[in-house]
């Protein structure tokens, strides 16, 4: 694309996010955001911001945070430049600053030159100072089992396992996942925790940026699955419950206890 234009990357970056600002969900700003980043592979990933009514205001999506998570399901390596239609707001700043590699990305807003993240974020405050490690979209976890015999579906357990061995939780140290079954199929996905918390994005907000990303009714929701270990410090439990029966009321609800599987 950038040859066919005759753009270098930071203009079609900008380009990119004017058009896809147009799918943000914002029923209460109205304030539309686009996103896109261009990943060391070099694909590019879109975003937007995505509302709720009748939620808390944490369980909004910002488009920065949309289109990196999109990335992190493709399980991209390094982000290498991130462009947004309007300035990062510190929410945004400190989400991308959990990122492994992101010393090296290069924030793009609006007409402004390509510049380091840690020029919008001195003086930081991140995992290394905390002693742990990023946001590895590459990293998977040991694996998981439930505990006991749940009677949920089988798809949809293993789809919630699979997505909880990817679960980045330093901080609240027991992984989760989620796994949503639509008529599309099932989507997943599981905590991208923040050294700061607040910026932390619960699996639920993983799996709907997933189905937004992929052009799908966030309503067609026919019933999902939680797992989580009973032995973590945080659980995402009950902020999915909340937002779910705003978007999917009709769709039943499981949360299941999960457990690593022993090493022989």
């Amino acid at each position: 694309m950038k040859e066919r234009f005759h753009l270098e990357t930071p203009e079609l970056l900008r380009l990119m996010v004017q058009v896809i600002r147009q799918f943000a969900v914002v029923p209460i700003s109205n304030f539309r955001v686009g996103a896109a980043a261009l990943g060391s592979s070099g694909a590019i990933y879109c975003g937007v911001n995505m509302e709720w009514t009748r939620v808390a205001f944490a369980q909004t999506v910002h488009a920065e945070q949309c289109c990196l998570t999109n990335a992190w399901h493709h399980r991209e390596p390094r982000i290498l430049m991130l462009a947004a239609s309007e300035p990062p707001c510190g929410h945004c700043r400190q989400f991308m600053n959990e990122l492994c590699g992101c010393e090296n990305l290069q924030v793009i807003s609006k007409d402004s030159a390509p510049m380091p993240l840690h020029d919008l974020l001195p003086k930081d405050f991140g995992p290394a100072a905390l002693e742990m490690r990023g946001i590895d979209a590459t990293w998977q976890g040991p694996a998981l089992r439930p505990v006991g015999s749940p009677k949920v579906p089988a798809d949809l357990l293993q789809a919630a396992l699979e997505a909880a061995q990817r679960a980045h939780v330093p901080y609240g140290t027991g992984p989760s996942g989620v796994a949503l079954h639509t008529p599309y199929g099932i989507y997943s996905g599981a905590p991208l925790e923040n050294a700061a918390y607040n910026p932390t994005f619960s699996p639920l907000q993983v799996a709907l940026v997933r189905m937004h990303c992929d052009h799908k009714p966030l309503d067609c929701i026919t019933e999902a699955v939680m797992v989580e270990s009973p032995t973590g410090m945080v659980t995402y439990a009950a902020q999915a419950r909340e937002l779910l029966g705003v978007i999917a009321p009709q769709a039943p609800y499981h949360v299941v206890s999960i457990e690593r599987v022993p090493s022989n």
